[in-house]
This record gives C-alpha cells, sequence and structure tokens, in this order.
C-alpha cells in the first residue's frame, strides 16, 4: 500500500448492514462505504437504540417535491397515505441543489440525459421541499413500510398506473411531475434521511421514530404550519402543460426580444412532440429579460425533457413490485 500523510493507509471497514434492512446485497455493500448512511445509521443506533433498531422497517418517508407544492397536492396526499394507514410522525423542509439532487438519485441518474439533469435543476430549487416520516399502523403489515409504500404509489408515468395507485388519487401529472419521491425499502430510508436532512433535522426524525416505536400512541405532528409556509412560497399553479406553453409564448411575443419568433417556434415544437430544446428558450428568457415565473419553467422542463439514455442500466437495479410483493419479511 502506498504510505499516507496520515500514516500508513488501511483498508476501509464498511458498517455491516442487517440482512432486514435489504435484501439486495450489492446496495448493501456499497451503503456500508457511504457517509449518509454511515452518520444516519449511526444515529438511529443512539437514539433509537440496538434492541428496537428492528422497528424501522414500521417507517418510511414521503418526499413532497415542488411540483406538489405549485399544485397544492400535500393535504389530499396526507389524507390518502392515512387511508393506507400511514400516520405521520415527524416533517421537515428543506430546498434542493443540483448536488443534493444528484446525490438523492446518485445510482440511477447514470443513464439521465444531460437535458434531464438539466430539467431536474430547474424543477426541484423552484421550492422548498416537504420530507414526511411516516409510520404504517396497519395492524399486520405484509411487507415493511418503505416497500408497502413503493408498491402503493404508482408509477411515474400515467399510463402504467392503476386507479387505486396514490399518485392517480392525488392527481399526480406525468413522468418527472409525480409529486411525491419515496424510499425502496428501509436502508434507503436511513441512507436518503442522512443525505437530505441536517444533523439536528436528522436527529428530530429519529427522536420521534424512537417516541413512536416506545408509546402506545403518537399525535401526529403539525402539518399545517409547514405546508402553508410552502405554499406562500410560490403560487398556486394549473400545472397545464399547454397553457404555460401558451404564457411563455405570449411573453415572448410580447417582448419582441431578438429572434423571439425562434423560441415560439421552439415552445411549439414541445407542445407537439412533447419534447424540445427548452433550455435554448429558457436562456433566451434570461439573457432579454422577458418575464416568465420560474414555476412555468419548472413545468416545461419537467414536461417537455427526454429523460434516458437508451440501452443502459441503473447502477442499482429497481426492484420489480412482483417480487416485492412475494418476499417474506425478515426477522
Amino acid at each position: 500500500m502506498r504510505p499516507s500523510l496520515y500514516g500508513e493507509a488501511r483498508p476501509t471497514m464498511p458498517t455491516v448492514l442487517p440482512e432486514w434492512l435489504t435484501t439486495d446485497a450489492r446496495k448493501a455493500l456499497l451503503y456500508g462505504h457511504e457517509a449518509y448512511f454511515r452518520e444516519a445509521w449511526h444515529d438511529a443506533q443512539t437514539i433509537i437504540g440496538n434492541e428496537r433498531l428492528h422497528g424501522l422497517r414500521q417507517f418510511t418517508y414521503v418526499l413532497f417535491k415542488p411540483d406538489a407544492v405549485l399544485a397544492r397536492a400535500i393535504g389530499r396526499a396526507i389524507e390518502v397515505l392515512a387511508e393506507e394507514d400511514f400516520r405521520p410522525v415527524s416533517a421537515a423542509t428543506f430546498r434542493f441543489d443540483r448536488v443534493l439532487a444528484r446525490e438523492l438519485w446518485r445510482y440511477e441518474l447514470n443513464i439521465a440525459t444531460l437535458q434531464r439533469l438539466e430539467a431536474i435543476d430547474v424543477l426541484l430549487p423552484t421550492t422548498d421541499s416537504l420530507l414526511v416520516v411516516l409510520q404504517d399502523i396497519a395492524e399486520l403489515p405484509a411487507v415493511p413500510a418503505s416497500e408497502k409504500l413503493r408498491l402503493t404509489k404508482g408509477p411515474a408515468l400515467k399510463r402504467l398506473r392503476s386507479l387505486e395507485d396514490i399518485r392517480t388519487r392525488i392527481g399526480a401529472h406525468d413522468g418527472m411531475l409525480n409529486f411525491i419521491h419515496c424510499p425502496d425499502d428501509t436502508s434507503d430510508m436511513v441512507r436518503e434521511i442522512g443525505l437530505l436532512l441536517a444533523p439536528a433535522a436528522r436527529f428530530a426524525a429519529f427522536q420521534a421514530i424512537a417516541r413512536a416505536l416506545s408509546e402506545n400512541a403518537v399525535e401526529p405532528p403539525v402539518l399545517t404550519e409547514a405546508v402553508q409556509r410552502l405554499y406562500r412560497q410560490a403560487a398556486d399553479h394549473d400545472m397545464n402543460v399547454s397553457k404555460t406553453l401558451d404564457r411563455i409564448a405570449a411573453a415572448f411575443r410580447a417582448s419582441k426580444c431578438p429572434c423571439w419568433q425562434e423560441y415560439v417556434d421552439i415552445l411549439d415544437v414541445a407542445r407537439r412532440r412533447g419534447h424540445s430544446d427548452w433550455k435554448k428558450a429558457l436562456d433566451a428568457a434570461q439573457l432579454h429579460g422577458v418575464p416568465v415565473a420560474k414555476e412555468d419553467w419548472a413545468v416545461v422542463a419537467a414536461a417537455c425533457t427526454e429523460p434516458d439514455l437508451p440501452g443502459l442500466e441503473t447502477i442499482l437495479s429497481k426492484p420489480s413490485p412482483a417480487a416485492s410483493a412475494g418476499a417474506a419479511v425478515p426477522a
């Protein structure tokens, strides 16, 4: 081994994930070396205690992205989650930046187009996002809470959803405008809490989980103030892509900026094909001071983007619904 300024180099000692956290061996290996997971796992051990850690299987979280804020969908979503026996136990807000977004989806954005990365940078920082930790209070849960929520939330694409899916019931739009994100399994919950929440908020989340495990009943957190604060950040948006394109095109026409017709044509392509070089129009609007609301650009960027490169696989494969539904609950 090469010498180090800090002494002789040694192989890293990864955190060993218990089997009940994940059935994915590759994920367990990667997370065992990852700072976000290790910090959060240490907090969980310290706050909850090793003898009760397996109780984490009762918990997951739902992340309300800016598109849910713009569509005023959070209240309805909390109601639908309650119908599925998910009870809120804590909540925290944060603002995405480009690094945080790339780290959250680090193991799947390897197949993303560059345009999708640009769209993420327009959509996700539009407002704060809201992370709500949930407890599954069903009497006989068939699978851990994170898997249950993943199986019931529904796909990002509307054409693949059923009427019973949570995204259908809360009126989520298509593709990137799907309103919510949730972890795939319990190890993802731990990692993503470690990534998305600052230390004080992370501690508070695990303290709320510990209280929920200790008490027969817990009062759900007061979400009203947090949701109202989010709604004050951005106006209610109809999320209709066609109307949004109309507003942006009208702003270009009224501005008479150089080559305004070229940018209107780009927006027309987006209307006809469902995707276009919207970034060129956005750059022109910013350069020439064309007054377009950031919420409108967020909708167009998310809705008019080619998402993934063909023929590639994500670093960590997504679990199939059939396999998860039939998997035994770890002891």
